[in-house]
């Protein structure tokens, strides 16, 4: 009885260990997202930056979801790749423009990479209004 118990417990194991291992990506593996500069102002360009890691890729331009206050240039992009310690880091940037101040969340969303399609992060920010800092001195 006490050697059932101990097999059944080890084949409980096994099976949870293979199941896990065949659970599609999931939000820890979602593509890194960023913005730059780290202050957003209303009115001004800003960048949305995707991470792709290990010689992953975008294909393409993103669906990018609707936003309200948010619009996305998808003509305005750049890329950079960077090798750290062995690993490579693909950061494709576009350009978007927020008309209204406050908090704005970006959802997550699907993208085509070279490894198939995946999803990123959401992405939380908060949008300061335009000031130019100048006084006029009578």
């Amino acid at each position: 009885m006490r050697l059932f118990r101990r097999f059944g417990t080890a084949l409980g194991f096994a099976v949870l260990f293979l199941f896990c291992g065949a659970l599609p990506a999931s939000a820890a593996e979602a593509l890194r997202v960023g913005i730059s500069p780290n202050v957003v102002t209303e009115n001004r360009m800003a960048s949305f930056v995707v991470y792709c890691d290990d010689g992953e890729s975008l294909r393409g331009v993103p669906a990018f979801p609707a936003v309200d206050g948010v619009a996305w240039h998808a003509n305005v992009r750049g890329s950079r790749t960077s090798w750290v310690n062995g690993r490579t880091t693909r950061a494709e940037t576009f350009g978007f423009t927020v008309t209204k101040p406050g908090e704005i969340e970006i959802p997550a969303f699907r993208v085509e990479t070279s490894k198939g399609e995946r999803l990123t992060r959401p992405l939380k920010f908060t949008v300061g209004k335009f000031s130019t800092g100048l006084t006029r001195a009578d």
